[in-house]
């Protein structure tokens, strides 16, 4: 997988129109995986934890559960 592939924080953030400190919140939650670039540091994230993030904010009703995966 190279850089190219991965998003950062703030890209995620963008496309799910949420906040930076929100996503921190849902990493550290385990709802979504980040990995570390070994050079800075910096979170960065699969195109597919978007696709998690977008199934779990999706309105459904009060008796439906959302799906671990």
């Amino acid at each position: 997988m190279t850089r190219d592939e991965l998003l950062t924080i703030g890209q995620v953030a963008r496309a799910v129109g949420r906040s930076v400190e929100t996503v921190r919140l849902w990493e550290r939650h385990g709802i979504i995986r980040a990995l570390r670039d070994p050079r800075t540091g910096y979170r960065l994230f699969r195109r597919d934890e978007i696709d998690v993030l977008l199934e779990t904010l999706k309105p459904r009703p009060c008796d439906q559960p959302v799906k671990a995966t």
